[in-house]
């Protein structure tokens, strides 16, 4: 993977969405760099292939099954990579969803879910 030359050795990390596509490219590309990296996202299968290629390049993960639209989960998350590792110096919430259909066809309760995904699970 391409990514600037920078140094991120020392630093740890935490990616929302790190089991697959863009955020799996971010996580992957930090440990390269030389981050440790924290992985969330709610398959755990799909976060163990993450991290067993961080772990590849000699660099630590946590794998955090974590629903970010349950703030419990998520708190719990963060509570353990701070434990684990007493600091967090970068955060990519980068988790995201969308339900494939015409606007006007989406249900309440499926466009409830795309907010609380991709809006609300940042703050």
């Amino acid at each position: 993977m391409f990514l600037p030359s920078f140094d991120l050795k020392g630093k740890t990390a935490v990616v929302t969405g790190a089991g697959r596509g863009i955020g799996r490219a971010i996580a992957i590309g930090f440990a390269e760099a030389g981050a440790d990296v924290a992985l969330l996202a709610r398959t755990e299968e799909d976060l163990k292939e993450t991290s067993s290629v961080i772990e590849k390049l000699g660099h630590k993960t946590l794998v955090l099954p974590t629903d970010v639209t349950n703030r419990d989960q998520v708190h719990k998350s963060i509570s353990a990579v701070r434990t684990e590792w007493g600091k967090i110096d970068i955060l990519v919430n980068n988790a995201g969803m969308n339900i494939r259909s015409k606007a006007l066809e989406a249900t309440d309760e499926e466009w409830q879910t795309i907010m609380d995904t991709n809006l609300k699970s940042a703050s």
